[in-house]
C-alpha cells in the first residue's frame, strides 16, 4: 500500500527529512547521495522554486523544468535509468524511476526502501564518526563494528570507503600508533603488533603493503628506542635473566641479539645499527 509524505525539510545541520506517514522518517545529505552514486543539488536562482533540493543520478529527458516548476517545494529523487549505472546498488535494487518528494504526495514501497538506504548510510557515518572520536580505528575493525550494530554489509563498506577517504580512518597511521604502544612503550616486538594489527587492516588494499609502508615510516630512533624497550623487557623475565649481559664483551652476546631481535621482527638494518652502537660502547670500556 502506498504511503503518504508527510513533510519534507532541510535541517540546520544541512541534511534532509522527509517525514512518511506510518511513522518513518529519512534523514540524508548531499554526502549521502553521492556515496550512492546520487547528487544533491540546489535549483538554480532563476527558478520559481530556487532554493529546493533535488537528488539526481541521471536526469531523463521527460523530466523537464516545466514538470518541475508544478511542485515548487519538491525535493527531486531520480534512480539510475542508464547503462552507466546498472551495476550500482541502487539501479539493481530499484531500476529506473524517478521521485518527487513534497508534502502530500504517494511514495511507494520501492521509493522507501531507496531512502531507507540513504537513511542506512547516513546513520552508519555518523555511529562512525562517534567510534573513531573515541579511539583510533583501522578499515576493517571499523567495518566489523558496524556490522555488528546491524548495518549491511553494502553500507558498511561504503561508510568505512567514506571514513579512510576524509582520513578519519587511516591503515598505515594506525600501524604506526600500534608500534609506539606495543613497541616504544611496552617493549613488545614488532611480530606481536603486526599480529595485532593484520586481521584489523586491509579492508580495501593487502595489509602486507600496509605494514611495510608503516614499518617503514617510523623514524630510526624510534626503531632504535623500540629495540633496546625489547631488550629490557626480556632482561626482566627471571628465566632469561642470566642468559644476556648488555654489559659484557662478547661476541656470543652479539650472536644471540641479532637473532633474537630478528625472531621479534625488527629490520635488519635497524638491527645491524643498534649492535654497532653495543660495539662502540665495548671499544669505550676497553
Amino acid at each position: 500500500m502506498a504511503k503518504r509524505i508527510d513533510s519534507v525539510r532541510k535541517k540546520a545541520s544541512g541534511s534532509l527529512e522527509v517525514a512518511v506517514s506510518g511513522g518513518f522518517v529519512f534523514c540524508f545529505d548531499e554526502v549521502d547521495a553521492q556515496l550512492l552514486d546520487y547528487s544533491l543539488k540546489t535549483h538554480p536562482s532563476d527558478l520559481p522554486f530556487s532554493g529546493k533540493y533535488f537528488l539526481d543520478v541521471h536526469s531523463p529527458a521527460e523530466h523537464s523544468v516545466d514538470a518541475l516548476a508544478r511542485h515548487s517545494s519538491a525535493v527531486h529523487l531520480i534512480a539510475a535509468d542508464s547503462i552507466e549505472f546498472s551495476e550500482s546498488a541502487i539501479a539493481g535494487h530499484y531500476g529506473p524511476k524517478s521521485i518527487l518528494l513534497f508534502q502530500d504526495e504517494s511514495i511507494d514501497e520501492d521509493s522507501l526502501l531507496l531512502l531507507g538506504r540513504l537513511n542506512d548510510l547516513h546513520r552508519a557515518r555518523s555511529d562512525a564518526l562517534l567510534i573513531v572520536s573515541h579511539n583510533e580505528q583501522a578499515s576493517r575493525q571499523l567495518y566489523l563494528k558496524l556490522l555488528k550494530r546491524g548495518y549491511e554489509p553494502e553500507i558498511a563498506n561504503t561508510c568505512v570507503r567514506w571514513t579512510c577517504a576524509e582520513h578519519y580512518v587511516d591503515d598505515r597511521r594506525y600501524v604506526r600508533m600500534l608500534f609506539k604502544l606495543h613497541c616504544f612503550k611496552k617493549g613488545q616486538g614488532p611480530t606481536r603488533m603486526q599480529a595485532l594489527a593484520w586481521p584489523r587492516i586491509g579492508l580495501f588494499e593487502s595489509p602486507q603493503t600496509i605494514l611495510a609502508d608503516g614499518m617503514a615510516a617510523i623514524p630510526e630512533d624510534d626503531l632504535m628506542e623500540a629495540i633496546k624497550k625489547n631488550i629490557e623487557s626480556y632482561q626482566r623475565k627471571p628465566s632469561t635473566f642470566s642468559r644476556l649481559d648488555l654489559n659484557s664483551n662478547s661476541s656470543e652476546k652479539r650472536t644471540f641479539l641479532r637473532s633474537f631481535l630478528r625472531r621479534q621482527g625488527f629490520p635488519y638494518q635497524s638491527i645491524e645499527r643498534f649492535l654497532e652502537t653495543l660495539v662502540e660502547k665495548e671499544h669505550k670500556n676497553d
